[in-house]
């Protein structure tokens, strides 16, 4: 499996075109054609989350056909990537945990 094949796959029911893969590939410097590097491409992900999270708050209707995105569960599969990772959280701000200190 190649690194946009392991893309391609793990980001498989986001919406994530092609193109928005090449796009993650080329910011990261990530050879679409060597063998899957998983942390490598994880933390693309990761460091890419606008781009997800562009293709995923957009709702599309066509026919009779929607499609509507459930950004709790994008969330949770961001919130999930990042303790993998080890990695904290871009999407909220930093947590304080004790405010004492600004007394």
């Amino acid at each position: 499996m190649t690194n946009k094949e392991y893309l391609t796959t793990y980001l498989e029911g986001l919406g994530i075109t092609e193109g928005e893969i090449e796009i993650i590939m080329l910011d990261e410097d990530i050879d679409p054609n060597m063998n899957a590097e998983p942390r490598k491409c994880k933390t693309a992900i990761y460091n890419r989350i606008t781009i997800i999270l562009k293709s995923a708050t957009g709702n599309k209707t066509e026919g009779g056909y929607a499609v509507k995105w459930n950004m709790e569960a994008v969330k949770l599969f961001y919130g999930s990537l990042c303790v993998e990772l080890g990695f904290q959280s871009q999407m909220y701000g930093p947590i304080i945990k004790d405010p004492t200190s600004w007394w």
